[in-house]
């Protein structure tokens, strides 16, 4: 078992680790092109960022405000039912 362990975990540094797999990304080949600009490339990985990051925070709020909106009509259409049976 501790083998298994340490063989994903060396291949995972791989991973993390091997910069062709980091160019496959367009936004990543952009920013290695920057060279020794340092500012520069850090606006452009501030950018990605809060680029990816409201890729993935608008569909996770649009399924919790639904989720949210259906929870709040069931409990309130329990509720009303519970007043008229009483």
């Amino acid at each position: 078992m501790k083998k298994l362990i340490f063989f994903w975990l060396l291949v995972a540094g791989y991973w993390l680790l091997n910069q062709g797999l980091a160019l496959a990304c367009p936004g990543c080949n952009d920013l290695t092109k920057f060279g020794k600009d340092a500012v520069q490339a850090m606006r452009f990985g501030k950018g990605i960022a809060w680029s990816m990051g409201l890729l993935f925070a608008v569909p996770a709020l649009l399924i919790g405000t639904a989720a949210a909106a259906i929870v709040y009509r069931v409990r309130k259409t329990s509720r009303m039912q519970q007043n008229e049976s009483v």
